[in-house]
Formats: structure tokens, sequence, C-alpha cells
């Protein structure tokens, strides 16, 4: 079960085990969410995966990807009420898979990913 770290304005980080989401709300009903796992940015090792053509193929879920508005980072943009399917989803697709996070992705310090 996830848990509610910390908000900070329309900033939230959720956390179980080594997974570690960070959710900004934007301005247009939209929310931009980022996924580690031991503190690796795999956003974009899920895409390559099929993650996104998985959720709109079995939960009907639209996602975009966005790299450049934190960090320079990798990250996928959803409806505000999408949020809770996708982070559903991000967990049933880690264990599904067996995924782990490649050598490749961004490792974020501890003060990086709390950042505002």
């Amino acid at each position: 079960m996830m848990i509610n770290e910390k908000r900070i304005g329309n900033i939230r980080w959720l956390s179980e085990d080594n997974l570690k989401i960070r959710i900004a709300e934007l301005s247009d009903r939209k929310s931009a969410i980022w996924i580690t796992i031991d503190n690796s940015n795999i956003v974009f090792s899920m895409i390559m995966w099929d993650f996104v053509d998985w959720c709109e193929r079995e939960v009907n879920l639209k996602i975009e990807f966005k790299k450049n508005l934190w960090k320079n980072q990798e990250c996928f943009i959803v409806e505000k009420k999408d949020e809770l399917i996708l982070l559903g989803e991000t967990r049933f697709f880690i264990k599904e898979m067996n995924f782990t996070p490649s050598e490749r992705n961004y490792v974020f310090s501890d003060d990086e990913w709390y950042s505002v």
C-alpha cells in the first residue's frame, strides 16, 4: 500500500518499499507523474517496455509523455481523475513484468527528489 510521504503546494510524494512517485498537479486538470525504483527514474524504461500501450489496451487509460517539466526528467501526464488508475497499473506492471531499473536510468538524490 502506498503511503503519502509529503505534500508541498501542488506536489505530492508517495512511496511503497523501493517504489517512489512524485505527482505535480498541473493547471489544466492534468497531473505530471515521475516514477522511481531505488531512486532511478524508470518512466522511459517503462515506455520501452510498452507500458503506455498496455495501459491504453487494458484499461483505456490515455497517457502522455513529457521530459521538460522538472529537471529535464521523463514523466507521464494523465488527467487528475486518472491518477489512481495509473498508480495501480504502475504497481501491477512492475510486479507482473518483474521490472527493475536499467543502468541508464537517471538516479535522483534524496535532496533532488524532494525539491520543489
